[in-house]
């Protein structure tokens, strides 16, 4: 699940006894780290390939059917491993490793770090490709969030907050293995929700 996507497969949750695969899954198949929204019961996706877009998103209903799924552009064939989501969006990350594309071009997969910015993409739940908003940051990676909410700042203005754990290897940071240099920080992201609340995205 961490160099390529794989097929999701159900568990009964008491007994762990495998259920067989799910049916919903698309061909490029999901990543590690799919999130279910428990207020709403739908399970939000990403998968990752070598070609462009590079990645795509989706959203799978209670009764597990495949009921959204869009192109997110990437800047090149990446390793994201993780990504989060509000109450409105989901945010996923456009980071510092990727597939050394020499080597891919040989059938080989190996992760390096990219030279290509930084950027984390927010799209509503239900949100196109053309509405994916990308937001650059310094050279990072981030293996794991912890959480995302909404709220508004003291300018009155409504942005995601972020909870995750950086990893400094990949920002010029010393010992990436040192607790106190992978440390949790929060990142947020300017995002003015107001012109989505009033459409019928999430309706």
């Amino acid at each position: 699940m961490w160099y390529r996507c794989g097929e999701p497969y159900r568990l009964d949750p008491d007994s762990m006894e495998n259920l067989g695969k799910s049916t919903y899954f698309p061909k490029d198949g999901i990543s590690a780290h799919a999130k279910v929204d428990e207020a709403t019961g739908e399970l939000l996706f990403f998968n990752y390939t070598t070609e462009a877009p590079f990645m795509h998103y989706g959203v799978v209903s209670p009764d597990e059917k495949l009921v959204h799924y869009v192109d997110i552009p990437l800047s090149a064939p990446k390793l994201p491993h993780d990504m989060c989501f509000s109450e409105n969006y989901s945010i996923l990350s456009d980071l510092a490793t990727q597939f050394d594309e020499k080597l891919l071009k040989q059938g080989k997969f190996k992760n390096r770090t990219s030279r290509k910015p930084c950027r984390f993409a927010v799209i509503p739940r239900y949100g196109q490709s053309s509405e994916v908003r990308f937001f650059e940051v310094k050279t990072t990676f981030v293996l794991h969030f912890l959480n995302a909410y909404e709220k508004v700042n003291e300018k009155g203005e409504e942005v995601i907050v972020m909870d995750g754990y950086r990893q400094c290897m990949y920002d010029g940071g010393p010992n990436p293995n040192s607790p106190k240099n992978n440390t949790a920080w929060k990142k947020e992201v300017d995002e003015k929700v107001s012109k989505y609340r009033n459409s019928d995205i999430y309706r």
